[in-house]
């Protein structure tokens, strides 16, 4: 329960108060739609923040784009 409570304390900043859930509501199953809904819209925040890296290569059209040489 306390790793939920730090995770809630976490997305309070970045996540509206009405998409938030209650502890209960993952603990115990009580409202899985709940965290569902929590958790997307952390999601989408992270998206939105994250648009500008890349994991592995650019493709090769972005990298021309960038100025960047093709090794």
């Amino acid at each position: 329960m306390e790793n939920i409570a730090f995770f809630l304390a976490f997305a309070q900043n970045y996540v509206a108060k009405s998409e938030l859930f209650q502890t209960v509501d993952l603990y115990e199953a009580q409202d899985p739609n709940a965290v569902l809904v929590c958790l997307s819209s952390l999601a989408r925040k992270s998206e939105k923040a994250l648009e500008s890296l890349v994991l592995g290569q650019r493709n090769l059209k972005e990298r021309s784009e960038n100025g960047l040489r093709n090794n």
